[in-house]
């Protein structure tokens, strides 16, 4: 139920939401190709999105510690973190709507080697 309150949330802001600017790497106006939800048994995935994109993250934006190179097209997030289930239902309503999206990346912070996320913004 609080994923569906903050997706109604997320889609009432859908033209105009910024939670912040990229920075530390990521990607400016790319779209949502697909999104993974891990379920909470007890792999290292448990409590895990998983949000890929249509292109791959910028060379300068790539952090460190990704060990898959699938994982440049890809960010994470971590649902037990707060704020993790706005950030969720903010990809889901870009992804939904069609909209594109920049993301901000943790520098250098990945879980089993995909990067995680810090900021999105939906663009207009």
């Amino acid at each position: 139920m609080k994923i569906v309150k903050c997706l109604m949330l997320s889609l009432l802001f859908i033209s105009s939401t910024s939670f912040g600017s990229v920075g530390a790497g990521g990607w400016n106006n790319v779209k949502i190709k697909k999104i993974v939800v891990h379920d909470n048994g007890d792999s290292a995935y448990k409590g895990r999105v998983e949000v890929y994109m249509f292109s791959e993250m910028p060379a300068d934006s790539v952090p460190t510690c990704i060990s898959n190179t699938a994982y440049k097209f890809a960010i994470g997030i971590d649902l037990s973190r707060p704020g993790a289930q706005v950030q969720y239902s903010t990809v889901l309503a870009a992804y939904m709507a069609g909209k594109k999206v920049s993301v901000a990346l943790n520098k250098d912070q990945c879980v089993d080697g995909i990067p995680m996320l810090r900021n999105i913004t939906i663009e207009s």
